[in-house]
């Protein structure tokens, strides 16, 4: 009935049931699941090699492994169904089992096949069950149950006190999550980002050439963007290629290598790639606005002020649209025009430095005309 609920909500709020392709029962992912099953359950009891994400990659097949998260199972479901089982042992049974189902890669997760995450809920079916057996055992040994209590509670505290301290910024977190796998791309990518957002392009770039070498397709696309912002176009564009050969649908990769394009004032392929991204992605309104920066240094007016206008249909919050949309109607000889876009872009973003200048030149020049 939960899940039920959660998939109604889900699909109001995301407008999907699901963001992977469904249920999938191949043989290979029966494989995986087995693998992931085993993986939670190694957590349980021993919570110590962790690692905020795990990759398919590490979800590699052992039959060893593959029986005793059979086994496992196979326990969880006796002691859901037998009647005789004790309450507190058939309850938390059936919560982890029920727990896991949705987590355990029926439904491909996108994110990644385990993460740590997905166990703060099923712990505590776990939790219950080894609470009552150390409860029964200490009604009859008292110094023994207290003895596992602390065995348990000393170093699985201290464990979370460490922990801690990788989520206190970005950098420890991803640092961390590269510790635990050295092959894990997209964590590298990740750190190269948090880099370039703190302006060190230095360490971005060398981030961003460590997921290069496991050949993530969006690193290049990543590397190519560090490399723009310190100018060397030759080199980013380079990048973006590399990343379309890789991947020849990513639309990032098409727009950036026509930004970069544009920049060197090579217009005409800026205009292309614009318009093949487009064509794969009709709604990247950000797209849509470069394209309409091509026509209008290209004096295409009319089709500056069609790309403008279309990227607003799709999100009328693009402050930068109204601005450039007003500087095409100002040039037209709009000027009515032009101040009324100008003074929507400044009441969407009011730190605009740039609209707030444009509009008070042009109340100027009207000013002077009258």
């Amino acid at each position: 009935g939960v899940t039920a609920i959660y998939l109604v909500i889900r699909r109001f709020v995301l407008g999907v049931f699901s963001s992977g392709p469904g249920v999938e029962l191949s043989f290979a992912r029966l494989k995986l699941i087995s693998m992931v099953y085993f993986e939670h359950f190694r957590l349980f009891v021993f919570p110590f090699k962790l690692d905020a994400q795990y990759t398919v990659e590490q979800m590699y097949f052992y039959p060893v492994k593959a029986a005793l998260s059979a086994a496992a199972t196979l326990v969880l479901l006796y002691f859901s169904l037998k009647k005789k089982i004790p309450d507190p042992l058939r309850a938390g049974s059936q919560w982890v089992f029920w727990g896991l189902l949705p987590v355990s890669g029926i439904v491909k997760i996108p994110s990644g096949p385990v993460a740590e995450r997905y166990q703060y809920t099923v712990l505590f079916g776990f939790v219950l069950i080894v609470g009552y057996l150390v409860a029964e055992l200490q009604k009859k040994r008292t110094l023994t149950g207290a003895a596992i209590i602390a065995a348990l509670a000393l170093p699985l505290g201290a464990r979370t006190f460490a922990r801690n301290f990788i989520w206190k910024d970005d950098t420890s977190f991803f640092s961390s999550m590269i510790r635990a796998n050295p092959d894990n791309a997209q964590a590298y990518v990740n750190l190269g980002t948090v880099y370039g957002e703190m302006g060190d392009t230095g360490k971005a770039i060398r981030e961003f050439k460590a997921a290069v070498a496991l050949g993530y397709p969006r690193a290049w696309l990543n590397l190519g963007i560090a490399h723009a912002k310190e100018g060397r176009l030759d080199k980013a564009i380079s990048e973006f290629k590399k990343a379309l050969a890789l991947k020849p649908g990513l639309v990032d990769a098409m727009s950036h290598l026509a930004l970069a394009y544009e920049q060197e004032g090579r217009l005409d392929k800026a205009e292309h790639e614009y318009k093949t991204a487009l064509a794969l992605d009709p709604g990247f309104s950000e797209t849509r606005v470069n394209l309409g920066v091509v026509y209008a240094r290209e004096g295409r007016f009319p089709d500056a002020v069609r790309e403008y206008k279309e990227a607003l249909a799709v999100d009328p919050g693009l402050d930068l649209a109204r601005m450039d949309l007003g500087m095409v109607y100002w040039r037209e000889g709009q000027g009515s025009d032009a101040v009324r876009e100008l003074r929507k872009a400044i009441n969407l973003n009011p730190g605009n430095v740039y609209a707030v200048k444009y509009l008070d030149w042009i109340e100027s020049q009207m000013g002077n005309e009258k």
